[in-house]
């Protein structure tokens, strides 16, 4: 073994042969490395291999962190953040404010699965924020068993990271911040109509004026691929009661929906059985509803508004299909058979009496009387508006209906509204037997059935669903 070995072997460093002289000596000055990188000389003699010093033992330096090869991949790694640290930042300033914002913008629901609102656009930016900052720390401070620095990591290039690490959580504060700075419902004029995918309901606006009203630009409230209809306004006119379809288990339940905040929420949950035609209680106490039992019998029932204490009405009238109440004790429904028939009934009796035959599903309390109004059909199969006296009498005609309505609605001020087709029509009292066209939504390519107004005259609910469109290679 030669000089130069032993120190290798005994030094554990690095020798370095500055010359050789002669065949049979090895003439050397070498450095060792010793842990904490420094280098300094060992001999400063000329030796040969017999007199190569045999005591010379140091203890072997741990290797330093990293190893060549691993500090080549952090090295690639810090280029490839630095790389894509601008990519990261639009990301987080861009996209997930957007995500934010599309969960602000629209009512984000599905039966029984997401309530959703603005929060749910918080909580998608917050975490989606947060995940990215994690990685970027990570990326930046990442050593194999523990988390910090390297020990060969100088102040300069420390700092840097810090500075790094800290701007990616700003601009991660930043963007949970800029998602959450909405919390507007989405009925605003500039959001884009998003079309029905079945029976939605649509809400738009009624504009008045000496000349009529008119209909404005609608929003869709539902956006659901199953049957969302028979929209009723609560009292106040701050939302609206309608019947839902879970496409899961086939159920129906009463839902109500909130213009303020954008939600929704669940009124009944009653499986097996279902609920439709929610109409609030005259006392205030509640809704009535015509419940679908577990025998497919239909009956008239009465709910708390939360959907609790539920209570059979009128248990000897069956099958009950719509319904309005007249007053406090009396009731007006319609009764399925052949023919279908208006009969009114008084909940203290239980007692029901046949007045009209032939009739349609749409019943409405007139404003300001306690008379009826409903649709009956004549021999050529055209509805006409029918007005049942609430003092007795034969029914009375209202107006002629238009061809294809099948369904009206009043506004407080005894307007008269219906719609067939596209368009939506209103008879002004002040005019009296006409009809005149206040909305057209052909270019939104829309058929309308079932209507409400809200109480103070200011809104409209329309239940809509895509026209058939010729030549359309869908139909």
């Amino acid at each position: 073994m030669t000089a130069l070995q032993l120190v290798r072997r005994s030094t554990g460093g690095i020798a370095t042969s500055l010359w050789k002289n002669g065949a049979n000596q090895s003439s050397c000055r070498y450095l060792a490395t010793e842990p904490g990188g420094i280098r300094r000389p060992i001999l400063g003699k000329v030796m040969s291999n017999a007199e190569a010093p045999r005591q010379i033992h140091t203890t072997a330096p741990s290797l330093s962190w990293p190893a060549p090869h691993v500090e080549r991949l952090q090295e690639n790694l810090w280029r490839a953040i630095g790389l894509s640290s601008w990519t990261a930042r639009l990301i987080l300033v861009l996209v997930l404010p957007l995500l934010g914002a599309h969960a602000v913008g629209q009512p984000f629901y599905s039966l029984g699965l997401v309530e959703g609102s603005w929060e749910l656009g918080m909580g998608i930016a917050a975490i989606g924020s947060v995940l990215v900052a994690f990685a970027l720390w990570l990326a930046m401070l990442w050593r194999p068993g523990q988390l910090r620095f390297s020990d060969r990591v100088t102040p300069v290039v420390r700092g840097t990271i810090k500075n790094r690490a800290w701007r990616a959580t700003c601009v991660a504060v930043v963007s949970v911040l800029s998602a959450c700075g909405t919390d507007t419902a989405p009925q605003t004029a500039d959001v884009e109509f998003v079309p029905p995918r079945d029976t939605d309901i649509l809400l738009a606006d009624i504009e008045w004026s000496t000349e009529g009203p008119r209909i404005g630009t609608p929003t869709n409230l539902t956006q659901r691929g199953d049957y969302d209809n028979q929209p009723h306004f609560v009292p106040d006119g701050s939302g609206l009661w309608y019947t839902a379809n879970d496409p899961q288990n086939g159920q129906s339940d009463i839902w109500r929906y909130d213009f303020a905040s954008g939600m929704v929420a669940r009124v009944t949950a009653s499986a097996p059985e279902s609920e439709y035609s929610a109409t609030p209680l005259p006392d205030g106490s509640g809704i009535s509803t015509i419940r679908v039992e577990a025998d497919s019998m239909q009956r008239l029932w009465r709910f708390d508004e939360d959907g609790s204490n539920a209570e059979v009405l009128m248990p000897e009238l069956a099958p009950v299909g719509y319904h309005t109440w007249a007053d406090e004790n009396t009731l007006v429904m319609f009764v399925l058979g052949r023919p279908a028939t208006l009969q009114r009934g008084d909940v203290r009796t239980g007692q029901a009496e046949v007045v009209a035959e032939n009739i349609g599903r749409s019943i409405w309390t007139i404003p300001g009387t306690q008379d009826v109004s409903f649709m009956q059909q004549d021999e050529d199969r055209e509805f006409a508006i029918m007005r049942l006296p609430f003092g007795g009498g034969a029914p009375e005609l209202i107006i002629q209906g238009v061809p294809g309505a099948q369904y009206h609605a009043w506004a407080p001020d005894g307007t008269l509204f219906t719609a067939s087709g596209h368009l939506v029509y209103a008879r002004i009292p002040e005019i009296g037997s006409v009809w005149q066209t206040v909305g057209d939504f052909m270019d939104l390519h829309l058929t309308f059935s079932r209507l409400a107004v809200s109480p103070d005259g200011s809104q409209i609910a329309l239940v809509a669903e895509l026209a058939v469109l010729e030549n359309f290679p869908g139909n």
